[in-house]
């Protein structure tokens, strides 16, 4: 079944080391537009996230808010800057001999100098991150396709409402369309009646005028290409995959043969029934620019 291409998802996610909050939301675009927000020290796993919600979605604008805390102890190493160390000692052992002083140099003394010892953390594991960011981004994923999927549905009944009016106002037209001729021939014969008065009707010009009638007016093609493009969005509706744009197409082309059809027949119930049709199609249509 159609689904919709609005929806949102929030998900938490969290090991030892890292808790990652995932919030995903998407509305209507004409292709995938995926727009995320996250720390800027973890942007390298942009790429990741957009295939993982890729291999998801088809359409729409995907705004992604990614949230990040380290929360477990991050490992410590302690180095050593023997350059420097060495050239504090050098110095010491220089201001010794320069000043004639016999005092011991103490490890301790050279440890504490700036810059000597330093204390660094570990980089980020992003692998292990990227662990935690995907489990919370493919269960808010997963809430928002269910969304999209619902809401696809309640559209999908909507529109298969106001398909099948069109359906019963083609059939209408359809009913009508015989008669459209019988009463041209009618109506015409009673001006040609009315104009020559007591001259007889050529009933041969009459046939003829009548038959050219006829053959402008007719609207069998239209409303079998109808029959067709509607069977076409039925079949189309039941279909579990993206096909709003083909939808949307199909739906261009019943517009098509219903403004012709308008516009050919010549016929003031034609025309009434054209205008209900039209207002169920826009009805339709802003429907389905909702569909992925």
């Amino acid at each position: 079944m159609v689904k919709s291409m609005t929806g949102y998802g929030r998900s938490i996610a969290q090991t030892e080391q890292w808790k990652a909050t995932v919030e995903i939301k998407s509305v209507n675009n004409r292709f995938l537009d995926i727009i995320i927000k996250m720390p800027k020290q973890y942007m390298s796993l942009e790429e990741n996230i957009k295939k993982e919600i890729s291999s998801v979605l088809s359409r729409g604008r995907v705004d992604v808010f990614v949230t990040v805390e380290e929360v477990g102890e991050q490992k410590q190493n302690l180095f050593v800057d023997k350059e420097l160390a060495l050239a504090y000692y050098n110095a010491v052992q220089e201001i010794k001999d320069l000043t004639g002083l016999d005092e011991a140099v103490h490890i301790s003394d050279i440890a504490s100098y700036y810059g000597v010892l330093t204390l660094e953390k570990e980089e980020s594991d992003l692998d292990s991150l990227w662990l935690t960011v995907s489990q919370a981004l493919k269960e808010s994923l997963a809430q928002l396709y269910e969304m999209r999927k619902v809401e696809g549905e309640k559209l999908a009944k909507d529109i298969l409402g106001r398909l099948d009016a069109v359906k019963h106002i083609k059939n209408q037209i359809q009913e009508r369309s015989p008669g459209v001729v019988a009463d041209y021939r009618e109506k015409l014969l009673g001006r040609m009646q009315e104009i020559l008065q007591e001259v007889e009707v050529d009933e041969a010009k009459l046939l003829n005028e009548v038959a050219f009638f006829a053959d402008k007016s007719d609207i069998a093609e239209e409303l079998a290409r109808l029959d067709s493009h509607l069977d076409q969005f039925y079949s189309n509706m039941q279909k579990d995959e993206p096909v709003g744009r083909k939808l949307d197409f199909i739906l261009q082309e019943i517009n098509r043969e219903i403004n012709t059809t308008g516009s050919k027949a010549n016929d003031i119930t034609i025309s009434h029934l054209v205008i209900e049709a039209k207002s169920e199609l826009e009805k339709i249509r802003e429907q389905v620019q909702n569909f992925e």
